[in-house]
């Protein structure tokens, strides 16, 4: 009778004649006389064969004869679970000769996913003028965020700020500081729709004011988040108002870069990688002008 013989590697059934493994091609090493395999050579219990096998390189448990990893790609070892760890989790160690296919695999493409999707996010914004004077470097000014905040959740000092700046601009309807420095404060406490207005009336006196502009484009921007049934129209209108901010100042490299923002949000993505390709023209070496260069990496 033939003795029943298993691969140490795989745990596939071989026969004593063979001198590799049908299965996973390892070399079977046999006894001095050949009738009896070496010591190592032993069958694994059912109860083993039953157990998962733990990929060493991402933890994902796998059936018990599978040759790579479901998950990641990665060729699987000796048909035991992946060490543990003094945590009692999987070891992150990359098993010899295995392949690295994550870059390869359906997770690192949904990684790109949501990191370029916050890109988005983060790098949606505009570094405003605090006075009537020039436009400020890409490196100074606030940072906007999406969203919308309710009067009654402010800060009772910027409440404060707010209530004094809009007595001053009703007394003074026409001081067109203190209307841009409302529309400002505004902005900065997320009251888009107000900011809006205040912009709006700034502008009326002040209509060449490029970055007054981009801001209340920016501000539409962010109000296409909170009020989906009107989120195309805002966003329409955001595109026109920054378009209306290059016409007074065509080099202003924030208007392109927000241009090319709004352009990915509304599915035209050929148009924004030119805004984005003009906002790195206007000048290669600022902040914004690297972030446009992400973008660009990601299509």
């Amino acid at each position: 009778m033939i003795p029943r013989m298993v691969c140490t590697t795989c745990g596939n059934e071989v026969l004593p004649s063979d001198k590799f493994c049908s299965s996973c091609g390892a070399k079977i090493e046999w006894g001095p006389g050949g009738a009896e395999p070496a010591p190592k050579l032993e069958k694994p219990a059912a109860a083993d064969r039953l157990k998962p096998r733990v990929c060493s390189l991402c933890g994902h448990e796998n059936p018990w004869d599978a040759a790579t990893c479901a998950s990641c790609g990665a060729t699987l070892g000796s048909r035991q679970a992946a060490p543990k760890s003094s945590s009692g989790k999987p070891s992150a160690g990359k098993p010899a000769g295995a392949p690295l296919k994550f870059f390869q695999s359906g997770k690192f493409t949904a990684l790109v996913a949501i990191v370029f999707i916050g890109l988005i996010i983060v790098f949606a914004t505009t570094n405003r003028n605090r006075t009537e004077g020039p436009q400020q470097s890409p490196a100074q000014g606030p940072t906007s965020v999406i969203g919308s905040t309710q009067p009654d959740q402010l800060d009772p000092n910027l409440r404060h700020e707010l209530d004094e700046l809009e007595k001053k601009a009703e007394t003074s309807p026409k001081d067109t500081a203190t209307l841009l420095r409302l529309a400002n404060t505004l902005y900065d406490a997320r009251l888009f729709p107000r900011a809006v207005t205040m912009y709006k009336a700034y502008l009326a006196f002040s209509p060449a004011n490029a970055n007054a502009r981009v801001d209340m484009g920016i501000a539409y921007f962010n109000m296409s988040f909170t009020d989906s049934l009107r989120r195309a129209e805002y966003l329409d209108t955001a595109r026109k108002t920054i378009e209306t901010a290059l016409k007074y100042s065509p080099r202003h490299q924030l208007a392109t870069f927000n241009l090319g923002v709004i352009s990915l949000h509304t599915g035209d993505n050929e148009t924004a990688i030119d805004w984005f390709r003009r906002c790195i023209a206007i000048d290669s070496t600022t902040e914004v002008a690297k972030r446009a260069q992400q973008f660009l990496s990601q299509h």
